[in-house]
């Protein structure tokens, strides 16, 4: 459930960019080098590791349901920061390739956040694998900006990038609890419906 979470986030995210990007005439706004790095680090080695932790819980309950209400909330807060910025990208005529770099920072902290929801309950090996992460990111994006194509940008993208980073905390939160009242009605009518 923990591994599979962790890429339907990816792969949410993905699906309604690639619509939206389709109908209009937005650009995909980030880059390969990027998706590569932050996926590689919110998703596939942090998966890699939780999945060689042993585990011996019989999975209850709706497999699918359980995943699904896991990775929605995030999936979703990336698009709906990311559609935030191309929105600031056209309005006020930013660089595309700083804006690219604004959106590889919310998918980095959305995916740091669900990484975190993930590793709940939090053990040692939990913690390392968690701050492992945190650290590979920190490094990539204060050291490693060249490399990976990651432009520092004007003032005006560095606020933009500031404010939402500040913002989707809260936005994911808002989702979590938006999905955990949807599933709470949902038990209420599938009771009634079975009684």
């Amino acid at each position: 459930q923990r591994a599979a979470t962790l890429f339907l986030v990816k792969n949410i995210f993905s699906l309604f960019l690639s619509v939206i990007s389709l109908f209009t005439d937005w650009p995909y706004p980030l880059q390969p080098m990027h998706l590569t790095v932050i996926s590689a680090l919110t998703i596939g080695i942090p998966s890699f590791f939780l999945a060689m932790e042993p585990n011996y819980d019989r999975v209850t309950g709706h497999f699918l349901r359980g995943v699904l209400r896991r990775a929605f909330p995030g999936g979703l807060t990336n698009v709906f920061a990311v559609l935030v910025c191309q929105a600031f990208m056209v309005v006020f005529d930013l660089p595309a390739a700083s804006i690219a770099t604004v959106c590889a920072g919310i998918l980095a902290v959305v995916g740091m956040m669900v990484l975190f929801q993930v590793c709940k309950p939090f053990g040692a090996f939990r913690r390392v694998v968690w701050g492992g992460m945190l650290v590979c990111l920190v490094v990539v994006f204060t050291c490693l900006g060249e490399l990976f194509e990651l432009r520092s940008g004007t003032v005006q993208t560095k606020l933009l990038m500031l404010t939402l980073l500040l913002m989707t905390p809260t936005v994911f939160f808002a989702m979590q609890r938006l999905f955990d009242w949807g599933e709470k009605i949902f038990r209420r009518v599938f009771r009634r419906e079975k009684a």
